[in-house]
């Protein structure tokens, strides 16, 4: 009797055995896990160097925070540990693991609004999957699995094979050909290097694509809606554990491009709410999105989308910031009215041009719409190729719509032109494919 016992639970332990084989050859075949959390987390765990300063959050940071630059400007061991679509709650779960190993002298908290507000990423798991599993297993991955994962995401969290409910057989292929790579095993940058972005290291994605200067379109940005609160929540408790550490906390938000300020419904708002963030907590912010020329020269070409910088406008932001953290840390006085706005109101009365365009079919007819600083006036002008030749349908005014019966019959593409009234020149443009 004794014996059969220990042979229904030795049969048993072989089945979980076969059974993590089995899970393991699936996640193998399955889990594109080549992403650049493995890259940023795997380079983590294997620095030997004290880590002087951290910069915190979602993709607006591992975009934005080129830590070669902060790094040299500030003759500081600094590091990026910032993931694609990671929210406060996941934030703070990266902070605790980071003091685990670490202990810097500087948190940077990026402040990006999409985070305490109701947005479309919200609701998609695949930032969360891919931060934890590139954790190292310990009890703080135990409370972060059993804080931010449900019902419905929680069991692919520890099965990744799970995640993917459809996958062909080329896909597979792929994953088996990446992780067969020396490249992948040995944790190369250039297991992750793409023709538009790759990763630069420490944390950094280098992203060459960007605006074109003079066609910015409606964007879609997230607008300012309700708090959330659990993000409040956990913003606090990443302020309280930096501090417990000994690490000084800074807020930063990082730049904007004016078309994604103006296509909010009352940037202002934000603005404020950062600001009371900042007294809230007594911590120094430094709002970049007001940053005037002098101290980041404004161009369409820093952005690559309405919350992201490109790699030539990272590379000019960490620049501008890290010397002007420079100044501040050591203690210089810094003239603040010189190099930022004050409000939204001052940058748009001041930053007198068009920031954006784009036009929609309507009953009315190809209606134009524009962003632009609050004192211009736009007018516009619509018109069509014609082999080499600019056919003008409706000249510069202050109308913005052109009649739907004022296009000729076989023409595909309409264009419209934006300027101040008075200006010399077409400041933003936008095209329409249209269809009668």
């Amino acid at each position: 009797m004794h014996n059969f016992k220990w042979k229904k639970i030795l049969r048993f332990i072989a089945f979980l055995i076969v059974l993590a084989v089995v899970f393991e050859g699936l996640n193998y075949l399955y889990n594109n896990d080549n992403t650049y959390p493995r890259l940023m987390m795997h380079e983590f765990y294997e620095e030997e160097q004290p880590i002087d300063m951290v910069f915190i959050g979602a993709s607006q940071v591992y975009r934005g925070f080129d830590t070669a630059i902060w790094s040299d400007e500030l003759g500081l061991n600094t590091f990026n540990l910032g993931t694609s679509n990671q929210q406060l709650d996941d934030t703070y779960y990266l902070v605790k693991e980071m003091y685990q190993y670490q202990n810097p002298s500087y948190c940077v908290v990026n402040l990006s609004y999409p985070l305490f507000t109701s947005y479309g990423g919200r609701n998609n798991p695949q930032g969360r999957y891919i931060l934890f599993d590139a954790l190292r297993f310990s009890s703080n991955k135990v409370m972060y699995w059993l804080d931010v994962f449900d019902e419905q995401t929680a069991l692919p969290a520890l099965l990744p094979f799970m995640q993917y409910k459809e996958m062909g057989y080329q896909q597979i292929e792929t994953n088996m050909r990446v992780k067969s790579s020396e490249a992948y095993k040995s944790y190369s940058y250039d297991s992750k290097k793409g023709s538009t972005e790759w990763y630069a290291g420490r944390g950094f994605v280098y992203r060459s694509q960007a605006f074109t200067e003079d066609n910015v379109g409606q964007l879609g940005v997230t607008q300012w809606t309700e708090i959330d609160t659990r993000a409040l929540e956990y913003l606090d408790k990443i302020v309280n554990l930096c501090q417990e550490n000994g690490s000084k906390v800074i807020f930063i938000a990082t730049p904007l491009s004016y078309a994604t300020m103006a296509q909010v419904k009352d940037y202002q708002e934000i603005v404020d709410f950062y600001n009371q963030l900042a007294q809230q907590y007594q911590v120094d912010l430094f709002d970049f999105s007001l940053s005037k020329d002098t101290l980041i020269p404004y161009s369409n070409t820093n952005f690559y989308d309405y919350i992201h910088l490109s790699g030539p406008g990272a590379e000019q932001f960490s620049t501008a910031a890290a010397k002007l953290l420079k100044d501040y840390l050591a203690g210089e006085e810094i003239a603040y009215d010189n190099l930022f706005y004050s409000s939204w109101a001052e940058l748009s009365a001041d930053r007198d041009f068009v920031y954006s365009a784009w036009i929609k079919k309507t009953k009315e007819g190809y209606q134009a719409y524009s962003t632009q600083g609050s004192t211009v006036e736009p007018v516009y002008q619509f018109s069509y190729q014609d082999g080499e030749n600019t056919v003008i349908l409706q000249p510069y005014s202050s109308n913005s719509i052109l009649k739907l019966d004022a296009v000729p019959e076989g023409v595909k593409t309409i264009r419209v032109d934006v300027k101040k009234d008075g200006g010399s020149e077409m400041e933003q443009y936008a095209t329409l494919t249209i269809s009668k």
